[in-house]
């Protein structure tokens, strides 16, 4: 069997899982008498676009006079 259908079936199942979880009345009022919050944020894309972000190199922007802006002043907008 191929490996990445196995670990489709693996996810699917757990999903199935998770929602047949969800959906107990009895998950539900426990959830609700320890007043258990579903936010959950997930921070993956955020540490991904820091990393990618940290790899470049900014060095060949600030020594270009043509352009009309410096990195320093982009970064300035940012904040």
């Amino acid at each position: 069997m191929n490996l990445e259908r196995l670990d489709l079936n693996k996810y699917e199942a757990l999903e199935q899982e998770r929602n047949n979880t969800f959906a107990d009345s009895g998950f539900q009022n426990w959830a609700k008498e320890l007043n258990v919050s579903q936010s959950y944020e997930d921070r993956e894309g955020i540490i991904r676009a820091n990393d990618i972000n940290n790899q470049y190199d900014y060095s060949n922007l600030a020594g270009n006079k043509s352009t009309k802006f410096s990195v320093s002043s982009i970064l300035s907008i940012l904040k």
